[in-house]
This record gives structure tokens, C-alpha cells and sequence, in this order.
């Protein structure tokens, strides 16, 4: 029995182009063979981008630790880039 893991996919922008279809793809993807999955985007995604539970932490100069709800995730916990 395969037990579901729990994914935070980053990405730093979704614009048009070939990453944003990528991105949203590989979370549906992963969402559909019920893993957990927080999209997380460091900038403002364009108004057409629809990925459900999108977090965005809005970058500034500085750190931007911003608080991002990590409740659900534990470990192992895998990042892809």
C-alpha cells in the first residue's frame, strides 16, 4: 500500500509561457494520485493562473519570511525547483 506524501511545489512566477502549464500540471497531477500538495508562488501570479490553495509570499528586499501555513506538512517533506 503506497502512502500519500506531502509536497510543497515552488515556483518563483506564473506568467504565460511553458512553466506556469508545467507547474499547474505537475499540482493537478499530484493532487490526483492523493498526495498532498501547497503550491507556493513568490510573486503575483497573473489573473488567468487558477491553482487552488495557491499560496503567494510577495518578495521584498530583505528576508521575506512571510507566514506561510506549514500545518500540514511534516515530514519527509520533498522540494522541487
Amino acid at each position: 500500500m503506497s502512502v500519500p506524501i506531502r509536497i510543497l511545489e515552488v515556483v518563483q512566477s506564473l506568467r504565460k509561457g511553458g512553466r506556469t502549464k508545467r507547474f499547474s500540471d505537475t499540482v493537478s497531477g499530484l493532487r490526483n494520485q492523493s498526495n498532498y500538495v501547497l503550491p507556493l508562488c513568490l510573486s503575483k501570479p497573473d489573473k488567468w493562473v487558477n491553482i487552488p490553495d495557491l499560496q503567494i509570499i510577495r518578495k521584498q528586499l530583505g528576508i521575506n519570511w512571510l507566514p506561510v501555513s506549514y500545518t500540514h506538512l511534516t515530514l519527509p517533506t520533498i522540494y522541487s525547483v
